[in-house]
């Protein structure tokens, strides 16, 4: 399939990245990674140039959302919630998320409810904006999540929600559901690095992983944000 890809590649009036990542992998499974990197360079060139990743504005969203949530301040919080009980799977992409919710939704009413955009959407307006995060917004946060989000069987006495980059609402969720569970997947950064790396990833939030220096980035940046909203001597995680 190879020359059939280079006399596409050779057709098209500008780079593609979808027929140079589809080079990229027929080289990594006929000659091995080693020999593959060069051309997954080629390719995230071309996906770089159409997503760039700008670190200045990545810092300062998480230093308007740390903000809101200053150490050693009250937390602020919802009323208690009953069941079901929800799960948030943190981490940085590629490090295990999706394994992790194949997992606990295989157990008996716990129900898996993909990557949901809410929490992302519904928080963004507190550091976007500056309006104020108090008892009645989280209580308004958790009420709306739970009216969009998909329906799950009436036994059920959790549902998990494994997106990613619910890392950075950490100090959200908490407020809004006081009794969430929170599992952070932690994976050595090379080998998260390496996952992004020779992914094609196209959606909003994931402009980091077309660059190496974007990547190291986003994985300094982690630690501090994922523990926004928490106390360290907490066993939120």
């Amino acid at each position: 399939m190879i020359p059939a890809l280079n006399e596409a590649i050779a057709q098209t009036d500008q780079p593609l990245q979808e027929l140079e990542f589809a080079k990229a992998h027929l080289i990594e499974k006929s000659e091995g990674l080693a020999k593959a990197l060069p051309q997954f360079a080629k390719a995230n060139a071309i996906q770089q140039s159409i997503l760039p990743y700008d670190p200045e504005i990545e810092e300062n969203k998480i230093s308007d959302i740390l903000d809101l949530f200053p150490q050693g301040s009250p937390r602020v919080s919802a009323e208690q919630n009953s069941m079901p009980v929800p799960i948030f799977i943190i981490g940085q992409p590629r490090s295990g998320t999706t394994l992790m919710e194949m997992m606990l939704s295989s157990a008996p009413g716990i129900a898996g409810c993909g990557e949901l955009m809410l929490m992302t959407d519904l928080s963004a307006k507190f550091y976007t904006s500056g309006t104020s995060l108090d008892s009645e917004a989280a209580k308004a946060i958790a009420q709306s999540y739970l009216d969009q989000m998909p329906g799950i069987p009436t036994d059920s006495i959790a549902f998990v929600d494994k997106m990613p980059h619910n890392y950075q609402n950490v100090g959200f969720i908490l407020a809004a559901f006081p009794n969430a569970r929170i599992i952070n997947m932690l994976r050595d950064p090379r080998d998260v690095g390496l996952s992004k790396w020779i992914q094609r990833f196209l959606a909003d939030g994931m402009n980091d992983t077309s660059n190496l220096e974007a990547i190291a980035h986003t994985a300094n940046l982690y630690p501090a944000t994922c523990l926004i909203g928490i106390s360290c001597s907490e066993t939120a995680f």
